[in-house]
């Protein structure tokens, strides 16, 4: 028999409907819905999209019309800064418009070394350019803030951290803020700094403003019932990245302002991560005690090289649905009154 008398075996996929093809999409581009739930972002999640897109045109038309299928934007900014031609960028809208109306899951990356480098020098020329990108990123993901999912800043310097926490304290005049956001990670990936007292570098230490008021949407002034700031907002982890401690529990957590009394967020967290923070930037007692009773919904609490500064605790906090508490000091030789300073109570 010739080649050209043999019948062609159907091809099944192809006859799939187009809802079918999709969740098949969804599953080899997100993984698991536990992936999904656990905020793991597949390594696939990126580029998978356009690789099922460019099989044919019938594949094309169901993975551009599936707005899920683009929700996971990747932001390198070491290849936004060195692409001449803008293509960086050029990609960032793209996904932003293919991801429609869907919630989105956002990674800003702005790292220079190794993923927990040694090394202190935090000005370099390639920290500066990435702090300076920041604005016109978040220029691109302030519009669409009301679908974000979840925000990821990982770098192993401080200048981008800084330069990104200005633009996130700035109170916005217009929109209605995070509506969907369930997790906030900041990760600066250099552990070795956090051995140290000193807060390093030593030219900016803290961030002022409120953390995070730009996502907390307008104050609506006239409105008698305010809308939750926050609403969905379950999960923060601060890994080597320090805020105003005192802002963080009143004003983020509890929605106090000088003007007014918002509606706290503080019944959705479920699990707070305080990570490698250098001794004089960790919360005072006080500060750590205010934040757990911001938080009375806390399931999973996390102090690695971090938690609360010696002192005496004026008051008690109750956590009753706490299920895991993590508490670690890996540097070898703290001082006992150094880690003492949270221990839990039976």
């Amino acid at each position: 028999m010739s080649v050209s008398d043999q019948v062609p075996h159907p091809c099944f996929i192809a006859k799939l409907p187009a809802e079918t093809l999709s969740h098949i999409f969804m599953l080899a581009v997100h993984g698991s819905l536990k992936q999904r739930e656990t905020y793991e972002i597949a390594p696939q999640s990126v580029t998978m999209p356009d690789v099922l897109a460019l099989v044919n045109r019938h594949w094309k038309s169901v993975a551009l019309s599936d707005t899920r299928l683009w929700s996971t934007l990747v932001i390198d900014l070491h290849k936004m800064i060195c692409n001449k031609t803008g293509v960086g960028w050029r990609w960032l809208t793209t996904m932003i418009r293919r991801s429609g109306k869907s919630s989105v899951d956002i990674i800003i990356k702005a790292q220079q070394g190794a993923a927990s480098g040694g090394g202190y020098r935090d000005f370099t020329p390639t920290m500066c350019r990435y702090a300076d990108c920041m604005p016109a990123v978040f220029n691109l993901l302030f519009p669409e803030m009301y679908r974000w999912r979840s925000l990821d800043i990982i770098s192993d310097t401080w200048m981008p951290f800084c330069s990104a926490l200005y633009l996130l304290n700035e109170r916005r005049t217009e929109g209605p803020g995070a509506l969907r956001l369930e997790s906030i990670k900041l990760t600066r990936t250099n552990d070795t700094l956090s051995f140290f007292w000193h807060f390093r570098p030593r030219f900016i230490q803290t961030v002022e403003g409120t953390p995070f008021a730009a996502l907390m949407g307008t104050d609506l002034q006239d409105d008698p019932v305010q809308s939750p700031r926050l609403p969905k907002l379950r999960n923060i982890f601060l890994y080597g990245v320090h805020l105003n401690w005192t802002a963080f529990h009143l004003s983020t957590l509890l929605g106090e302002t000088p003007t007014q009394s918002l509606t706290p967020v503080r019944h959705c967290i479920q699990s707070l991560e305080l990570s490698h923070h250098s001794g004089e930037v960790r919360p005072t007692f006080d500060e750590f005690l205010g934040i757990l009773k911001a938080c009375p919904s806390l399931q999973h609490l996390v102090l690695r090289a971090s938690g609360p500064l010696p002192g005496r605790p004026s008051y008690q906090v109750s956590l009753p649905l706490l299920q895991r508490l993590h508490y670690e000091f890996p540097q070898v030789g703290d001082p006992p009154s150094y880690s003492a300073g949270f221990m839990p109570q039976t």
